[in-house]
């Protein structure tokens, strides 16, 4: 867990931590959720989204926080409980207690690393680029929710969106 607080402060970006993990060949732990080891440790292979969790969360840096993920019923799918979730900002947080946990980081790190992640966000439309794509930028995958690239095959041009989300974790 140390070392991934030392690669994003030495790397800069959630990707760059990923790659230097896969090739030093690093597990990441986990606990199982469902069937037979359900509650059990058990090591992987680590992925965006694990270390996204992972700097984002308060308890690294020592606070106790409640309230980080609240529920919106408009967003609610009916049948799907785990719907619904957004994320609240740290001021909207119900609890937060500081200096309550053992901790890998400083508050003011977590702060840093919180405002690097937010400033590596890519918010904007995407660049028109060379090419006869007019949504370059502006597809959206179905299944990830992320922007797909638009590329084009060597001999005759044919257009193809993409989405890496797969490749990338």
């Amino acid at each position: 867990i140390a070392l991934v607080f030392e690669l994003f402060e030495r790397c800069g970006t959630i990707n760059g931590v990923l790659q230097q993990l896969v090739s030093r060949g690093v597990s990441m732990p986990d606990r199982a959720r469902a069937g037979l080891r359900k509650g059990q440790l058990e090591w992987s292979r680590p992925n965006r989204v694990t270390l996204s969790n992972l700097l984002h969360n308060p308890i690294y840096a020592g606070a106790y926080a409640y309230g980080r993920r609240r529920i919106d019923p408009r967003r609610k799918k009916p049948g799907h409980p785990g719907t619904g979730r957004t994320v609240a900002a740290p001021a909207e947080w119900e609890v937060l207690l500081r200096d309550r946990r053992p901790a890998y980081i400083t508050w003011e790190q977590y702060e840093r690393n919180v405002r690097q992640m937010e400033s590596n966000r890519t918010s904007a439309l995407g660049v028109v680029r060379k090419g006869p794509s007019l949504l370059t930028g502006l597809t959206i995958c179905g299944r990830c929710g992320l922007r797909m690239a638009a590329s084009y095959s060597n001999s005759g041009g044919e257009l193809r969106y993409n989405c890496s989300r797969m490749a990338v974790d």
